[in-house]
């Protein structure tokens, strides 16, 4: 099986716009596949410092039967290799029609071509975060990468067979009901982002969110790349809130802007991707309506899965999700050592995350407990 299967890499220097959208096409025409396996990303990459995207690509004959993505990247104690950095998670995404034995097939080929490529790299380390809604073929990951460290993680979902405020208790319905009611009353009115100066109003509110609860934001340059890359095929959008009685805008962006929350539209699967709304809007819910609203707009557009992602620590946003009625499910990252970490294990954890940002490089375990973040 595995012999007739050949693997191919595009890269931002040798791809061809028909070899791209040739991978396009075979997305389009699979029931499912979260958007993070787009041969498309390589654009959005191309934005970024240090990262050296690649799309792997399996063939059988002349056909695409399956596809991965993955980055390379250089940090002071050694170069990693990644999928998918920033956008939670990697894996393959393979042909519907492809037997349980074919599947298992093309994992193992795309994987072992992330391998060669982490070897042919020089990189340390090698890590795979499998995609949602594929915990099925876990058990295949883990045999492909034999990997060193395992670290299981949630996220949480909706099947969209149904409003998801619809299969809620009555008395937490009508709450949301309440929620959405004030953000109508309160005047606050909804559209999609549909400039890139409504994207930077967006990510000015985006930053100071983060600065107030001091977290790590994913790059400016990063979120506008993918905004300009997917909003115009239809595999992003951003929704935005308005308010005119809450905040004007000293700097000419959008008056009233209250926030807005990025999503991912794949093939069948949306993800949550990226919000924030100004802490002062709070009291007039714009997340409540705009999420009422997107859900049912996703709905009726034919999406199936709608994927929240993960969040750290079973904190306030996880009980967020959960009060919407969202399921768990689990994934796992997963990390083949492929060169030497002695350098990595050598240095204070903080000086290691902030040498490789976001990107995953080892478990947080193997460094001191006094230094792990709570």
């Amino acid at each position: 099986m595995k012999a007739s299967l050949r693997i191919e890499a595009l890269t931002a220097k040798n791809c061809e716009t028909s070899a791209v959208q040739e991978v396009v096409d075979f997305l389009d025409s699979l029931e499912r596949s979260p958007l993070q396996h787009d041969p498309r990303w390589l654009e959005v990459f191309a934005s970024l410092e240090g990262e050296n995207f690649t799309v792997a690509l399996a063939r059988q004959e002349n056909t695409v039967v399956g596809v991965s993505t993955l980055t390379t990247f250089s940090g002071p104690y050694g170069k990693i290799l990644h999928a998918n950095p920033y956008v939670g998670y990697g894996g393959c995404s393979v042909a519907d029609t492809a037997s349980n034995e074919f599947t298992s097939a093309v994992v193992e080929a795309l994987i072992q071509a992330l391998l060669a490529e982490a070897k042919a790299q020089d990189c340390v380390t090698a890590t795979l975060s499998t995609p949602p809604f594929s915990e099925d073929l876990t058990g295949i990951y883990e045999r492909c990468l034999q990997a060193d460290y395992s670290l299981s993680n949630h996220y949480q979902y909706h099947i969209l067979d149904q409003h998801p405020l619809a299969g809620l208790a009555s008395k937490r319905r009508e709450a949301f009901a309440s929620e959405i009611r004030r953000a109508e009353r309160g005047g606050v009115t909804l559209r999609r982002a549909e400039t890139l100066a409504e994207v930077e109003a967006w990510l000015e509110v985006y930053g100071e969110r983060y600065r107030e609860l001091n977290a790590s934001p994913l790059p400016a340059a990063f979120l506008k790349a993918l905004w300009e890359t997917f909003s115009p095929t239809g595999h992003a959008e951003l929704q935005l809130a308005y308010c005119d009685d809450v905040h004007r805008d000293e700097k000419n962006a959008p008056t009233g802007l209250l926030g807005g929350t990025l999503f991912l539209l794949g093939r069948g699967i949306v993800d949550y991707f990226a919000s924030a709304f100004r802490s002062n809007s709070r009291s007039l819910y714009p997340g409540t309506l705009l999420l009422d609203r997107m859900f049912t707009q996703l709905i009726e557009r034919g999406y199936s899965h709608f994927n929240w992602q993960s969040s750290p620590d079973r904190g306030g946003v996880f009980a967020y999700k959960k009060r919407w009625g969202a399921r768990e499910g689990q994934h796992v990252i997963l990390t083949r050592v492929v060169g030497d970490v002695t350098p990595l294990l050598a240095e204070p954890l903080t000086a290691v995350r902030a040498g490789y940002g976001l990107h995953f490089v080892l478990p947080y375990s193997l460094w001191s407990t006094e230094e792990a973040p709570a």
